[in-house]
């Protein structure tokens, strides 16, 4: 995305910025509130709870619907990728995406995992074959190498044992960052790429 990402998001002010965190924190807690209420066999003793929760919901999302039109007005580059609509790729071209830049946005949806490619003049749309749990699992695994690399760090009592750890995690971290890759990036857009990227350059 290039200097597009860099410079909406620095534009938008931390006050905001905090703001907006606050009300996504919030909002998550209460729905996770009213889902464990909701799912409760004896929840018709807890009707008052939940309603007033509904109605706590309810307040947060006006609040979250006021910041968030605060935002279009006044930060329409950061607006229209935080929070895209119908028209929202029209609106990227023109009014964020720099000229010699291209937009990657993936989409993980219930039923399909796609992704978008677009610049100043195109709109590319593929469809990615693999699972939600698929991902959430690689990147998992993932960060879980990464993480026993740090802790050998810390350790790192005996330098030959800690040379062979290190050399072994690296070759997996390769292995499952190369898997990652080709999950995100499968051929077909690899191949395409190189046919049609003048165009995007």
């Amino acid at each position: 995305m290039g200097r597009s990402r860099i410079q909406n998001f620095s534009r938008l002010p931390k006050k905001i910025q905090k703001k907006e965190k606050d009300i996504e924190t919030k909002l998550a807690s209460i729905n996770n509130s009213i889902n464990r209420k909701s799912m409760r066999k004896n929840k018709y003793q807890h009707s008052k709870d939940l309603e007033q929760l509904i109605i706590k919901r309810d307040e947060i999302i006006k609040d979250q619907e006021k910041l968030v039109e605060q935002i279009r007005i006044n930060y329409p580059k950061y607006y229209n990728i935080k929070y895209p609509s119908a028209t929202s790729f029209l609106e990227l071209q023109k009014n964020v995406i720099n000229q010699n830049e291209i937009l990657l946005i993936y989409g993980i949806l219930e039923d399909i995992n796609c992704l978008w490619v677009i610049n100043k003049k195109q709109l590319k749309f593929y469809k990615l074959d693999f699972s939600k749990e698929q991902l959430e699992n690689d990147v998992i695994v993932l960060i879980d190498r990464i993480k026993e690399i740090q802790n050998s760090f810390s350790k790192k009592s005996n330098n030959l044992t800690f040379i062979k750890e290190i050399r072994q995690s690296e070759i997996i971290i390769k292995k499952l960052s190369k898997k990652l890759y080709e999950l995100l990036f499968p051929k077909c857009i690899i191949v395409e790429f190189s046919v049609y990227r003048q165009g995007f350059l």
